[in-house]
């Protein structure tokens, strides 16, 4: 299996992780949604996916979970009821004003 994290996502948290191997089982992608939708950046993929992934780019499909209907998806939807859940952990930075805000709401935090 291989763990994707996205590298603009500054609050993942190593329970998030584990619970998200945890749960891989016979399963070829695991993956998070959160209220914001799927977050095929957040996710494990099992080795067997590689030739519907090959087949999807030779074919232009580029979009990450667009073959998520061709092989044993698991959808977790991120909840209060999760130990590690916070809508957060989904923040990511694209932009200078979504660092500022990080950094505003990292200061906040600490104080």
């Amino acid at each position: 299996n291989c763990v994707v994290v996205a590298c603009d996502l500054p609050f993942i948290t190593t329970n998030l992780l584990q619970f998200l191997c945890e749960n891989s089982g016979q399963s070829d992608v695991v993956v998070f949604e959160s209220s914001s939708g799927i977050e095929p950046l957040l996710a494990v993929y099992n080795k067997r996916c590689l030739p519907v992934i090959k087949e999807q780019i030779k074919n232009k499909h580029l979009k990450v979970s667009d073959f998520y209907d061709k092989v044993k998806t698991r959808v977790i939807r991120i909840d209060p009821e999760h130990a590690f859940f916070d809508e957060k952990v989904f923040t990511n930075i694209n932009t200078p004003e979504d660092l500022e805000k990080i950094k505003e709401f990292v200061s906040d935090e600490m104080s």
